[in-house]
């Protein structure tokens, strides 16, 4: 079986897709990942990538959707909050006809069996209505997805009939929210969270934490720190000077000349994998996106959330309703909170149930064999259910 990847630009969508990838390669078949921008990153995984649009910045993509959409863009500065699947579908349609023509060409070229990719990426679905195989969407967070697909497509009709016969492929949803997080059933099958970030010689001080004091992890992902800077970070890294604490930055390749002279407890790390750092701390600040928050999960440490756009606050306001994390504004952050974060018991044994349930649920591997009948049923919309998938 053949199956291609296609995560959009940026390492938080390429780098969920890496576990089930692994898994497809485990299992004998043939993978291969098409991304742009920096979700190239991904081929430190040890996948065959391909650059889908070569020269571009993930970011230009939204700002070339922005253009034309300008209702579209606050959506996309920090504090702006999509909400809901119709302004959802509104933001990622728009920036799928930013990529679509390169996803279909490399699809027609390869001739995959399955085309995998997260939730939002529409192009994915153009890709496999075109060359007839089924699609599977890849849940990265919290987000609920479920009616997204048909959203995208209702407002991307003229695109599928351009490239293909108009209509949808045959769907199935991958979820990996664990169920307790759940208001209902999970939105197609469930799979386990894998956590993947990267790879790096891990140096001494990641492996041998202090044992007299907590570490706590601080990040804000790869977007939020080309689109709002570190700002979020004056009065917090103010208030953890005051902690019995080391706290590690791990925030990538970025200048942090900006915050100025750091506390003789604040690690500067530069890009460290969180799938790594995090079983050696207690607590994750972080800017709310859906893998850095389900990477918090699998590793069972509490969160502080500092949600700044897009649909961050959606993940913030399931990881506070289950007692997991708190979320607040930058400007609310104090010593007290961060205290509050790190000690409260409540919340560690929280996140030590919901580590404890996903170590539960069906493993990427699992989840190959399935997927397979799909590819064998065909580009028929009706598949997924007539298998019971």
């Amino acid at each position: 079986m053949r199956a291609l990847f296609l995560p959009f630009t940026g390492v938080g969508q390429a780098f969920p897709v890496v576990p089930l990838a692994w898994a497809f390669r485990g299992a004998g078949h043939d993978v291969l990942v098409a991304t742009t921008g920096d979700g190239l990153a991904v081929s430190e995984a040890g996948l065959p990538v391909v650059d889908l649009a070569p020269g571009r910045d993930s970011l230009s993509f939204y700002i070339e959707a922005a253009e034309r959409r300008p209702d579209l863009a606050a959506l996309q500065r920090p504090g702006g909050e999509v909400r809901g699947l119709d302004e959802s579908a509104e933001l990622y349609a728009e920036v799928t006809r930013t990529i679509v023509v390169q996803t279909v060409g490399l699809a027609r070229s390869w001739a995959p069996d399955i085309i995998i990719a997260p939730a939002n990426n529409a192009a994915a679905l153009v890709a496999a209505a075109a060359t007839r195989v089924p699609a599977v969407s890849l849940g990265v967070g919290l987000g609920r997805t479920t009616g997204l697909a048909q959203e995208l497509h209702a407002r991307l009709v003229p695109v599928f009939t351009e490239h293909a016969t108009g209509d949808l492929p045959a769907l199935l949803n991958l979820d990996v929210a664990p169920p307790s997080m759940l208001d209902g059933p999970p939105d197609g099958r469930s799979m386990r969270y894998v956590a993947y970030s990267g790879g790096t010689v891990l140096p001494a001080w990641l492996r041998q934490p202090d044992r007299h004091r907590p570490r706590v992890a601080i990040t804000l992902g790869t977007v939020s720190v080309k689109t709002g800077g570190l700002q979020a970070l004056h009065a917090l890294l103010g208030s953890a000077a005051a902690i019995d604490a080391e706290f590690v930055l791990a925030l990538g390749d970025v200048d942090l000349d900006v915050l100025g002279e750091l506390p003789p407890n604040v690690v500067p790390a530069g890009w460290a994998p969180l799938s790594e750092l995090l079983p050696t701390c207690t607590t994750l600040i972080h800017h709310g996106g859906g893998g850095t928050a389900m990477s918090a999960l699998a590793a069972g440490t509490t969160q502080l959330v500092l949600p700044d756009g897009v649909d961050r606050r959606d993940n913030a306001d399931a990881l506070h309703a289950r007692g997991v994390a708190v979320a607040a504004q930058p400007e609310d952050v104090d010593q007290k909170v961060i205290e509050h974060v790190m000690h409260s018991t409540a919340m560690s044994a929280a996140a030590a149930e919901v580590r404890a349930e996903i170590d539960t649920m069906p493993p990427p591997a699992t989840l190959v064999p399935v997927l397979a009948r799909l590819a064998d049923s065909g580009s028929d919309a009706g598949g997924a259910q007539a298998l019971g998938l």
